[in-house]
């Protein structure tokens, strides 16, 4: 979340992408979460198809903050700090190990 908020505030390149993925996939899951929790039963490939939205997401976010700091350090984007495209690719890369 800090990173969405960062993201958004600054306007980074690739954080729009970022802030897409993470908010549709908590909005989802947390859907689910509050449904379940009120007693009612889905069915479990709704489970599944969430836990792959979430390893889709850390997935593509590494791809995003690769892509993205790859064209930082190139001079191609001047509209994000080293540490705004590096942070993100580092905690993806972590999450998705």
């Amino acid at each position: 979340m800090i990173i969405s908020f960062s993201s958004a505030s600054e306007l980074v390149a690739g954080g729009r992408w970022f802030i897409f993925m993470n908010y549709g996939v908590h909005t989802i899951m947390y859907a689910y979460y509050a449904i379940t929790a009120a007693g009612f039963r889905l069915p479990r490939v709704l489970s599944m198809i969430i836990t792959t939205l979430q390893t889709s997401q850390m997935l593509l976010g590494v791809a995003i903050s690769f892509i993205v700091l790859y064209y930082k350090l190139q001079g191609k984007v001047r509209d994000s700090l080293i540490s705004q495209s590096a942070l993100p690719f580092m905690l993806h890369s972590l999450f998705s190990s």
